[in-house]
C-alpha cells in the first residue's frame, strides 16, 4: 500500500499542534495495518481522485 502525501496537507501538516500530529501518527499506523478499521472512518474520494481513500484523524 502506498500512501500519499498532498503538498497542502504537508504544508497544513507543520502548523498542527502537536496533539494532532501524535493523534495522526497513530491513526497512520492503523491504516498501515487495516485501512478499512472502523476507527479511522475510511471513505472513497470521489471525481478525479477516485482511487484514493482518506480516513479521519479526530473522530
Amino acid at each position: 500500500m502506498k500512501i500519499y502525501y498532498s503538498s497542502k496537507f504537508a504544508r497544513e501538516y507543520k502548523r498542527l499542534p502537536k496533539p494532532i500530529k501524535l493523534a495522526d501518527e497513530e491513526k497512520e499506523q492503523i491504516f498501515r495495518q487495516n485501512p478499512f478499521d472502523p476507527r479511522l472512518q475510511t471513505h472513497k474520494l470521489k471525481g478525479k481522485l477516485k482511487e484514493f481513500w482518506p480516513f479521519s484523524i479526530d473522530s
